[in-house]
């Protein structure tokens, strides 16, 4: 879970780092992490080292591992390339934002992972098709051709869940981004390294709910409609 941003957005309201901000009784990150209800051989979580994040996260995830980056680096993608020596023996990762609360059957993606997709993307059906979100170009069977940030190619928004079956082909995508300048709003997000995937199959699977907290805007709604939805909570 990369969150070394600097959370800007979040520093005129709040003393606190964005990651620790309330998000209806949990920490931002922990409400993002309950959401996402997939097991993991390993929990990581890239930090910015001036947050001190490291005692907060032990709290909620004793057995994490949280890497802390002492620099602001170019973008999301970026940020998880710290993570590349835990992905070097061909291991998944299951990458996932830190700001949003989510509501899906997990069920969809481990049938996705067992059918032995190389990629797998959550989305959600956005009619509206706002410029906010990345989205994913999809055939009648979910299977992916192109995603775009920031840039409604389809109905299709993605929630901020990205599956690999083997991590090396995310860094070997992220380093054919970074050689071509691939960037958006001069950064370079995670979303757009399935475009540097070649010739891999990867897969959309929808979510029933999905809400960003990027924004204090976004977390006002949230907890203005809390009451109407239980979102997952699996621990705490």
């Amino acid at each position: 879970m990369p969150m070394a941003g600097l959370g800007t957005r979040f520093s005129d309201r709040y003393a606190m780092p964005k990651p620790l901000v309330d998000a209806g009784g949990l920490p931002l990150f922990v409400r993002s992490t309950e959401c996402i209800r997939v097991e993991f051989a390993q929990k990581i979580f890239l930090t910015a080292y001036q947050h001190q994040l490291e005692p907060k996260i032990k709290e909620y995830y004793p057995d994490a591992t949280v890497i802390e980056i002492d620099k602001t680096t170019e973008g999301t993608a970026c940020t998880l390339q710290y993570a590349r020596e835990y992905w070097q023996d061909g291991s998944s990762i299951f990458i996932a934002n830190c700001d949003q609360a989510v509501d899906y059957d997990p069920t969809v993606f481990y049938n996705i992972r067992n059918a032995e997709y190389d990629g797998a993307i959550a989305v959600f059906e956005c009619p509206e098709r706002d410029p906010k979100w990345s989205y994913a170009l999809c055939d009648s069977d979910m299977n992916v051709s192109r995603v775009a940030e920031k840039d409604p190619i389809s109905s299709w928004a993605t929630v901020g869940y990205y599956y690999y079956k083997d991590g090396r082909v995310f860094e070997s995508a992220v380093d054919q981004m970074i050689r071509q300048n691939d960037r958006v709003n001069n950064e370079f997000y995670t979303c757009p390294a399935y475009n540097h995937v070649k010739n891999k199959r990867i897969k959309a699977f929808t979510v029933d709910r999905m809400q960003g907290l990027g924004t204090p805007e976004d977390l006002d709604v949230f907890h203005s409609t809390q009451g109407q939805h239980d979102w997952p909570t699996t621990n705490f």
